[in-house]
């Protein structure tokens, strides 16, 4: 297994998918992680443009579980920040950790297409 970029990656947590289910079930939850994280932001972005806060908390619950599946921890946090934000009310808070997200995406998607074999 390539560096994972140990910062935003978990390399345990690609090596424990390894183990349950090989090298196929990595290949499947990354490609997965790739499709849903991004509808997942995007829906929450848009929720929140529309003072939708309920949607918020419930697509950054998806995200948080998600993210920690392939060991995004970074992601896995401001996610569950903001689901904690959005029960809160904490719309400042949000808008600042929304475009966060989106780049630690952007950072873990990367690092994660390395990590398929």
């Amino acid at each position: 297994m390539q560096n994972s970029g140990q910062y935003h990656i978990d390399k345990e947590i690609l090596e424990r998918l390894i183990k349950l289910g090989g090298v196929e079930l990595l290949n499947q939850m990354i490609d997965l992680f790739s499709e849903t994280v991004p509808e997942l932001l995007e829906k929450a972005k848009e929720a929140f443009e529309a003072d939708d806060l309920k949607t918020v908390e419930r697509s950054m619950h998806s995200l948080k579980s998600t993210a920690a599946n392939l060991g995004a921890m970074q992601l896995h946090s401001i996610s569950e920040e903001m689901e904690y934000l959005a029960v809160d009310q904490g719309k400042e808070k949000i808008s600042t950790l929304l475009p966060m997200a989106f780049e630690k995406y952007n950072i873990a998607n990367t690092i994660l297409k390395t990590q398929r074999m």
